[in-house]
């Protein structure tokens, strides 16, 4: 990451996107350990943010800041957090394909306190695939100094990007749902919105300042946002269509 006088403009978004993110992350965290629904959720009807997202948005601001940073330990710090959120997020994620529970707060709880644990939330399955692939753009991102990949972050950060966008656009259509598996929250969907503007900054730099926002990108950025908010839309359909089939099947058997 340069750190010329010309990128002063870059480094002030970045940095302060990135403490955007880390105080909304403590923000959702406060929220949960005081039972404050307001930071949890947005509104009485919307999704909650869950623990572990609010941790792992937290991670990646530390992660994008200590990137930046001059230091063998800034640049250990900003490993272990970024290969941290990957985990997570690879678990969540494995999660919703493969059915099962891997126990990560249960386990995590158990480190703190002997009491039963309260419910923390669930990531949702958009959300930790947006965590996945903003980890591997953070991995790129500082990897060998030798070795940039301004295009490939370019083209994650769009995709992630597009993915809040199409979650966002979901509930300003009215389009939203709260049967099954959780949904990616308002708040989540717009810290992930901020994330990519982020990464798209790195990338930037990372070229060289030798690339603009050309009709080209802005047509991709456009096209995968379409397609993510098509393929979240028909997730949502088809969620909902299988718990009513499944609801009336139990109506019917009782």
């Amino acid at each position: 990451m340069s750190h010329y006088p010309r990128h002063a403009t870059s480094d002030r978004l970045s940095r302060g996107i990135c403490f955007a993110i880390i105080v909304a992350g403590c923000l959702v965290l406060t929220g949960w350990a005081f039972s404050i629904n307001a930071l949890k959720a947005l509104g009485p009807a919307l999704p909650r943010m869950s623990v572990s997202t609010a941790v792992c948005f937290l991670l990646v601001g530390v992660s994008i800041l200590s990137a930046n940073a001059w230091g063998g330990r800034a640049r250990i710090l900003a490993w272990l957090a970024v290969l941290i959120v990957f985990t997570v997020a690879l678990l969540r994620f494995s999660q919703h394909v493969f059915k099962w529970d891997a126990g990560l707060e249960r386990l995590v709880w158990s480190w703190f306190t002997s009491s039963p644990m309260p419910p923390l939330g669930r990531m949702a399955g958009n959300t930790a695939m947006a965590f996945l692939l903003t980890s591997l753009s953070l991995l790129l991102i500082q990897a060998d100094p030798q070795k940039k990949y301004p295009l490939t972050v370019a083209l994650l950060a769009i995709t992630i990007v597009s993915q809040g966008m199409a979650v966002l656009i979901s509930y300003v259509a009215g389009f939203s749902s709260t049967i099954g598996a959780p949904s990616m929250a308002v708040h989540t969907a717009s810290l992930f919105v901020m994330i990519g503007v982020a990464l798209l900054v790195e990338a930037w730099r990372q070229s060289g300042q030798t690339w603009f926002l050309s009709k080209g990108l802005t047509k991709a950025f456009v096209a995968t946002g379409v397609v993510c908010w098509r393929i979240d839309r028909t997730r949502l359909v088809r969620r909902d269509a299988l718990a009513v089939e499944s609801r009336d099947h139990r109506a019917q058997v009782r």
